[in-house]
């Protein structure tokens, strides 16, 4: 059975896990910068507890004794190699990575001239970069990065912002999240908030070819 959205006038996305899965992207990044400053970590086998919190959390709670200024130069040299990353590979290898069911969903809503645009915790340098590595700029008429507001998720001020943006209010206003932090910001917002889980196999998990339009 599939969800009406019909009378939705703003699709708002999280984008990592939502819209493209980066986690191996950004683990390889964030491992490589540990690594060349002896901080080697296994952080694929945390990817769930880390899932939808920024790089800062991530830094504080694996180094509680970490100086705010080094977490700042970790994250600005993770971010740099993620970028560095994305360049290596051509549009069409980077499309597996997209959500099933993703394309056909974003092209549906653009040819019924519905406003669109991203939200994510990430720097505002990675969102950039991962929308136009992916090809998904066309799609949005704008994307809000972390740098955008004072605070993040879980805090509901960058779907706040958004909506103000579009002028759309919170009732006609859909937010697809995939994690804990990234729901209960959009929950906050008051708008109708859908967690999908598209790199999940496994039943009760919603994918983008659930919706209808």
């Amino acid at each position: 059975m599939k969800t009406d959205l019909s009378d939705i006038e703003l699709f708002l996305f999280d984008m990592d896990g939502t819209l493209v899965n980066t986690e191996p992207f950004h683990l390889m990044a964030m491992k490589n910068v540990l690594s060349s400053k002896g901080l080697a970590i296994d952080l694929t086998s945390q990817v769930e507890h880390f899932a939808g919190m920024t790089d800062q959390l991530v830094l504080k709670e694996l180094y509680p004794d970490m100086y705010d200024d080094e977490i700042k130069a970790i994250i600005e040299a993770k971010n740099q190699q993620l970028v560095a990353e994305f360049s290596h590979f051509s549009p069409s290898h980077l499309s597996q990575y997209l959500a099933p069911g993703i394309l056909p969903f974003l092209k549906s809503i653009k040819s019924l001239n519905k406003k669109m645009a991203v939200v994510s915790a990430s720097e505002d340098i990675v969102v950039d970069a991962t929308l136009k590595a992916f090809e998904l700029t066309n799609f949005f008429e704008f994307w809000l990065g972390r740098n955008q507001t004072e605070r993040t998720k879980p805090h509901p001020d960058p779907y706040l912002l958004a909506m103000h943006r579009t002028k759309k209010g919170p009732e006609v206003t859909v937010i697809f999240e995939d994690s804990v932090n990234g729901m209960k910001a959009a929950k906050d917002s008051g708008a109708h908030a859908i967690l999908v889980s598209p790199f999940v196999a496994q039943n009760g998990h919603k994918s983008f070819d659930v919706f209808s339009l």
